[in-house]
């Protein structure tokens, strides 16, 4: 019962200990420990009752360089005690009156220890030991028993000894240690009987204090110990972390030190100098490249896309930059006054020329489509644009065009030719548009999509062939100018032939100068600019 309940004591600190963090290296790593322990044993003889005595021992062992949590160790053990035993013996006459036995012992021996590491604090490990054993025995006054008074056997022998055991570090260099070892003797005669049932053996508790004299070096010079280093080769002057490796800030598994690209964003893939994967070598990251299979040595943009070079040519009085051939329905849009519906009498003459047209196409139908810059609410700008559009369209009903060819619309403030921060660019967004609808098949579509679509400029990037896309709507390039006027007379004849026409901003990529693009957009896919760039051009 005694040794069943001090080994579910033993099993409790395997419990405790189980719950610790493991360490990354044994904390006994290339280390002598001197330990002196003292504890008891219990017989296990022909005496039919146990009885607890007293041992001791000391121990000196080397455990062997490691860097995992894991660590083999040689011992050599030396110690003395008592065996102890009683009752009375039936089966031999000899022993009628002898009712005790107390067989003194000393031993020395040499052993093999594996401990793995549950931490920094519990060591737990098995030792495996063979000892040359001496023994005496003896009767409860000090006096020989028969066999041995008799020398009826020799007082040496082999001890077999297997330990399982914890050390608890209460410091670097001291441990409190528990144990328990089962003893095996090869012989029957530690009790002085011998018979045939038996070996003579004995249990052996332990507890004791340990020393470590830590000879752990550091051999790549890192500033962490070998037993705690898990890259034992680091390169010197190499910054490291607790564990001896080389640090790795942005954790791609390659080490700053050998780290080109050492704040690459988290989840990215990278190259063995630790930057992004770039498959298609353009300079653009494969996680940033929109375009991420553009030809080899092709110059691109921002975002890996092919980079469209404008042509830009000086612009005189006298010659401007002509992109496109386009069939102007009208040579500009029927302008307004301020908050006025009244058609002024120079716009009639352009009327007309319009009227001459529509009359020459009978089969036609038109879009008459008016517009208001910002100034005051946009509801009243969507009905100051639709009378607008409805007086155009009263003009050429009187004139004779048929009610039925014409399709009215205002869009208000939406859609301006120009900027309408000026009072130039205010005048050229007061105006009524006149489309070929079967010309211009998708016009209104068109109008619909732009009207609520919100293009990215600062996302844009070239498709190819004067398209740009904000990755979700295209638009068309037609032209650029270094004068802004000139950018607004143009926009002005698109629109005035049917298209949805502006101008952005934007630097030169050759002289870095300001320059006006003149645009076409807004569509929802890559397919449809390209087919109306065909149409227009």
């Amino acid at each position: 019962m005694k040794i069943s309940a001090i080994i579910l004591i033993i099993f409790g600190f395997v419990n405790a200990a189980s719950a610790q963090t493991l360490n990354p290296s044994h904390p006994f790593s290339d280390s002598w420990v001197i330990s002196g322990e003292g504890g008891i044993t219990i017989g296990d003889t022909d005496f039919p009752d146990t009885k607890i005595d007293y041992t001791g021992r000391g121990l000196l062992e080397y455990f062997l360089p490691t860097s995992s949590s894991s660590i083999f160790g040689m011992r050599l053990l030396f110690g003395a005690g008592y065996i102890a035993g009683k009752g009375i013996v039936s089966t031999s006459p000899v022993y009628s009156n002898i009712d005790e036995i107390r067989t003194e012992f000393y031993h020395v021996g040499l052993g093999l220890t594996y401990s793995f590491s549950l931490g920094k604090v519990v060591q737990p490990y098995l030792n495996t030991s063979v000892s040359y054993f001496a023994f005496n025995p003896l009767d409860k006054n000090g006096f020989e028993l028969p066999g041995n008074a008799n020398d009826n056997y020799t007082k040496n022998d082999f001890n077999f000894i297997g330990e399982f055991g914890f050390r608890f570090l209460v410091s670097e260099k001291i441990s409190l240690n528990t144990s328990y070892a089962y003893n095996f003797i090869v012989d029957d005669n530690i009790d002085d009987i011998i018979t045939n049932d038996q070996d003579d053996r004995f249990h052996s508790f332990y507890g004791g204090v340990s020393y470590y004299f830590l000879s752990d070096n550091d051999s790549d010079e890192d500033g962490v110990k070998d037993s705690k280093d898990m890259c034992l080769n680091t390169p010197p002057n190499v910054v490291v972390d607790e564990f001896g490796c080389p640090l790795d800030s942005d954790n791609d598994k390659i080490a700053d030190y050998l780290d080109i690209c050492p704040e690459t964003p988290s989840n990215v893939k990278v190259d063995k100098n630790g930057c992004p994967v770039d498959l298609d070598q353009d300079g653009i990251a494969d996680y940033l490249d929109k375009c991420p299979n553009s030809k080899l040595n092709v110059e691109v943009d921002n975002y890996g896309c092919e980079k469209i070079k404008v042509v830009e040519e000086i612009i005189t009085e006298k010659e401007e930059v002509v992109t496109t051939e386009f069939d102007y329905i009208s040579e500009s849009s029927i302008t307004f006054l301020i908050g006025k519906t009244d058609i002024l009498p120079d716009q009639k003459n352009l009327l007309d020329k319009i009227l001459t047209k529509m009359e020459e196409q009978e089969k036609n139908k038109w879009a008459i489509i008016g517009y208001a810059d910002n100034l005051g609410s946009e509801d009243d700008n969507i009905k100051l644009s639709l009378n607008r559009a409805n007086n155009v369209a009263a003009y050429l009903i009187n004139n004779g065009i048929k009610k039925e060819r014409l399709q009215v619309y205002g869009f208000g403030s939406n859609i301006p030719l120009a900027d309408n921060s000026t009072e130039f660019g205010r005048a050229l967004n007061r105006r009524v548009e006149i489309i070929d609808i079967n010309k211009f098949a998708d016009r209104n579509s068109l109008i619909r999509s732009i009207s609520i679509s919100s293009y990215a400029f600062s996302e844009e990037y070239s498709v190819g062939n004067l398209i740009f896309t904000d990755g979700k709507y295209y638009c068309i390039q037609v032209s650029s100018w270094k004068d802004i006027n000139k950018a607004n007379e143009e926009v002005a004849k698109l629109n005035a032939k049917g298209h949805t026409a502006f101008w952005i901003e934007a630097l030169s990529e050759v002289t870095g100068n300001k320059r006006y693009r003149v645009r076409i957009g807004y569509f929802e896919s890559l397919m449809a600019a390209k087919e109306y760039q065909k149409r227009i051009r």
